[in-house]
This record gives structure tokens, C-alpha cells and sequence, in this order.
């Protein structure tokens, strides 16, 4: 029987990350990919050469019910990643807490890559993007990030997007 999942050993390094504003942080990361949850929706948007672009698909006008509010009090969870690194943020009570997690140095630390799907808005912005068709699947590869326990039982402690993609399921 084929393995679902192959581990790989890569380095890596996270660090925390001090929250100063949605402005500032979409701009951490260059040439990077963007997924924002906010209080009436969820976003997808690129950073290119220091500029921001949402995605939207063809039934959207662009107006504030399709494009994200900037005003930090509406931010719940940001993902702001490449296949490098990444910088996420998530709402904790009332305050917004943070890590950047960067590959490639750092200690050495067992993952695995899984594919996760998308569907809903998020996928229909990202049909036109990938120049897929409404029947393909996307989704975001993700990287999983592996510890062992005493015993040798494996756990999760932490994950991060690497890209966006069409599926082949």
C-alpha cells in the first residue's frame, strides 16, 4: 500500500511577530500570496513589487462587500506566505498575536506537504488566477511541521501555506 504522506526533513526557524497594522503587514513578505478572514468575509490577493491585489471573480463588482476593510479592528486570522516563508496572524481575544516562520535555516525538523481544498468565494476568486475551470478543483499546498512525544507519537506544531494550486483529485 502507497503511503498517503511522505516526511521530509527540511530547516526552518519561526520567530513571534509584533502586530503594527494590516498596511504593514501585507508588505512583509515580497512577491507573496494573501489569505485575510475578516468579520463579513475572507480574501485572496497577491503582493507583487509592494503592491496589493485582491482577487475577485466575475459576478464581483468590487465594492466593500468583495474587497477587505483596512481598518485592523476587522482582521481575525492573515496568512501572508510564499515557498519560503510565511507571516501569520491571528485574533486572540482582543488582541491580534502573530509568527513568521521562514525555510531553508534554522534547526532541522521533520514535515509533510498536504493539499488542502478550497471551496465557497475563496475558490471562485482563484478559478481565473490559476486559469482553471469552475469543474477543477483549487486549493493551498500546505507544509505541516512534525515533533515526537516521549513515546515516539508523532504530533503537529504548526502549519503553513506554501502556494496556491489547482487540484487534481
Amino acid at each position: 500500500m502507497k503511503p498517503i504522506y511522505k516526511i521530509e526533513t527540511i530547516q526552518s526557524s519561526c520567530r513571534p511577530y509584533t502586530w503594527i497594522s494590516l498596511k504593514n503587514s501585507l508588505l512583509i513578505i515580497a512577491n507573496s500570496e494573501i489569505i485575510l478572514t475578516q468579520h463579513h468575509g475572507v480574501f485572496t490577493g497577491t503582493v507583487k513589487d509592494g503592491e496589493v491585489k485582491w482577487y475577485t471573480y466575475a459576478g464581483e463588482k468590487g465594492n466593500n462587500d468583495t474587497l477587505p476593510m483596512h481598518e485592523d479592528a476587522h482582521v481575525m486570522e492573515l496568512r501572508i506566505f510564499n515557498k519560503e516563508e510565511e507571516l501569520y496572524v491571528w485574533r486572540e481575544n482582543e488582541q491580534l498575536k502573530g509568527r513568521f516562520r521562514s525555510d531553508g535555516k534554522g534547526e532541522v525538523v521533520d514535515i509533510v506537504h498536504v493539499n488542502m481544498r478550497l471551496r465557497s468565494v475563496v475558490a471562485k476568486r482563484l478559478f481565473e488566477t490559476l486559469g482553471t475551470e469552475r469543474e477543477d478543483k483549487v486549493g493551498v499546498r500546505t507544509r505541516q511541521y512534525l515533533d515526537y512525544d516521549d513515546l515516539g507519537q508523532v504530533k503537529y506544531t504548526d502549519i503553513r501555506f506554501l502556494e496556491f494550486k489547482a487540484l487534481k483529485l
